[in-house]
């Protein structure tokens, strides 16, 4: 158990601060999606300022979990985390928008694994080259694509009952309210 919120710590710990890099960095954020013109929509300079607040963000997490005296390596497990929960949030929306989970665009940031092979060469670098925290992502792998399975036939249910459109229906959106709500109370009584 102690682990296992050492590990959530490092990837709260991480968004928050990705979020506070882009302010260090002083990054312009784009106010509006819509505003973003044809030829702007490719622009770097949007992916670059993204991996440049994760590896800022990470630094900061990490520096700051060490300061709190917390396990290096679980740090940086939960910093990992962060990036693949991510990366299972884009393909689930993926699978909802365009029904294809491998389909990825974004003007602004670049695609999950991408930051997440960022993240793994800096996290080599913290490590002194000592990748036995590797090991935890590993297990983190399985975990998260465990989940995505989970998700998956789930959602080959829906299909089955409510046809292609259900994310739009409200007795869908109920039903994953109340789900959101079993999980959460499940999560609360095992701690």
């Amino acid at each position: 158990m102690f682990s296992r919120m050492k590990i959530c710590r490092g990837f709260e710990t991480f968004i928050a601060g990705h979020e506070y890099a882009h302010h260090l960095l002083e990054h312009k954020g784009v106010k509006n999606i819509a505003d973003l013109d044809n030829e702007k929509a490719f622009d770097a300079d949007y992916y670059s300022q993204e991996l440049d607040a994760d590896s800022l963000g990470a630094d900061l997490a990490f520096t700051r979990m060490v300061l709190d005296g917390d396990d290096e390596e679980l740090s940086l497990a939960g910093i990992y985390l962060g990036l693949k929960s991510i990366d299972l949030s884009e393909r689930i929306n993926n699978i909802r928008l365009y029904r294809n989970e491998d389909y990825y665009f974004s003007e602004t940031h670049p695609a999950p694994i991408v930051r997440q092979e960022a993240f793994l060469d800096q996290a080599h670098e913290h490590s002194g080259g000592n990748d036995e925290w590797l090991q935890a992502t590993v297990s983190i792998d399985y975990v998260v694509e465990h989940m995505w399975d989970e998700f998956i036939n789930v959602h080959n249910l829906f299909i089955e009952k409510f046809g292609e459109g259900y994310w739009e229906t409200d007795e869908v959106d109920m039903l994953l309210q109340a789900i959101k709500s079993e999980v959460y109370d499940r999560y609360r009584a095992s701690d």
